[in-house]
């Protein structure tokens, strides 16, 4: 499996932002990484959301983000009359979401004026 990171560096005018991959993407997205920036970091609190530009897929949305982290995304996966799938009854069933041909949008919210953070987006 081929495995690309991309960097996307996020900067805020009057407390949110927007960044995007360079370039589209393809495959699955199998990690997210935020590194808080050392000289000018966000606020505390503050909110992310991350989807595909074209179809608008979220991939990750939280509300209250304080320090450097990793995600991995995932998606309850389906079964073929459409109903989501279990391991016991109980344990959600998932997978890496796959995007196609689409550039990696991500928001930051309430994150302070001036401020910046890198997101990493790792795709396989």
């Amino acid at each position: 499996m081929h495995v690309k990171r991309h960097a996307v560096t996020v900067s805020t005018g009057t407390a949110t932002g927007t960044g995007y991959t360079s370039v589209p993407v393809t495959g699955r997205i199998l990690e997210i990484r935020y590194a808080k920036d050392a000289t000018a970091p966000y606020a505390d609190g503050v909110g992310v959301a991350v989807t595909a530009e074209g179809s608008g897929t979220s991939i990750w949305s939280e509300a209250a983000v304080n320090a450097s982290c990793v995600r991995f995304p995932r998606l309850q996966v389906h079964s073929t009359a459409g109903a989501g799938l279990t391991y016991d009854g109980t344990r959600t069933v998932c997978e890496p979401l796959a995007v196609m041909d689409e550039r990696i949008k991500i928001v930051v919210t309430t994150a302070g004026d001036k401020k910046t953070g890198t997101f990493y987006v790792t795709v396989g």
